[in-house]
């Protein structure tokens, strides 16, 4: 275990997060120091985290240890006898596994809101010729102030958006699953006829697992 620690801490992230707003209330909700995550003190509604520290492995280290995906500033922490580290965003660890959760984080490189982003979207569906992934995110809101006396102040918070879903295609780049049988059909036009079967069921909203197993089957 101590191993894996001193491997994993080599691979920790130096940044250091700061607020630009002399307000405790619009601080950073947390900053890294070094390579040592220090949690703040500073009075915020909600959390960055889905899940908690859970045992995880990465592809390629040997070893298992504590992790968690902050998803909002798209990291990966773990626990390490010297405090939390945040893990390099690196190919040759961009492959996490939570053993308990049955969960897979990957590093790729995505298209989205019209930008190329590389982060972690966690794999769903993974066939020989056709991948689907799930962004998860959490927004962070600064405190605001009430306006005047017939207004109430709000403490910073962290709200969970809406999921995102992307499909990887054969070789083709990664890109967000539409929703819409139009688009979807055009992506895949030699589906057309089994992707007008699965929307007659199907409201391609993508609730759970099994609706995206079901368009993976016919795709």
């Amino acid at each position: 275990m101590k191993k894996l620690f001193i491997i994993l801490y080599l691979m920790g992230s130096c940044i250091t997060i700061v607020a630009q707003n002399d307000s405790n209330a619009d601080q950073a909700y947390y900053a890294i120091q070094g390579n040592k995550l220090l949690d703040s003190k500073v009075d915020v509604d909600g959390t960055p985290y889905l899940y908690p520290f859970m045992d995880a492995k990465v592809k390629d280290v040997g070893g298992v240890t504590k992790m968690r995906y902050n998803a909002n500033n798209d990291e990966v922490e773990y626990q390490t006898e010297n405090g939390n580290l945040a893990l390099l965003k690196q190919a040759k660890f961009g492959d996490i596994y939570f053993t308990e959760q049955n969960l897979h984080l990957k590093l790729v490189t995505y298209n989205y809101d019209m930008a190329t982003v590389t982060g972690y979207l966690y794999e769903l569906i993974n066939k020989p010729a056709l991948k689907i992934y799930k962004r998860e995110h959490i927004d962070f809101s600064k405190a605001k102030a009430a306006r005047n006396s017939y207004s109430d102040s709000s403490p910073a918070s962290f709200t969970l958006s809406k999921p995102v879903y992307f499909i990887k295609n054969g070789t083709s780049e990664i890109v967000e699953l539409p929703s819409n049988r139009k688009k979807l059909i055009e992506m895949f036009p030699d589906k057309k006829e089994a992707i007008n079967m699965y929307f007659r069921s199907n409201k391609g909203d993508y609730v759970n697992k099994n609706d995206l197993i079901n368009l993976a089957n016919v795709l």
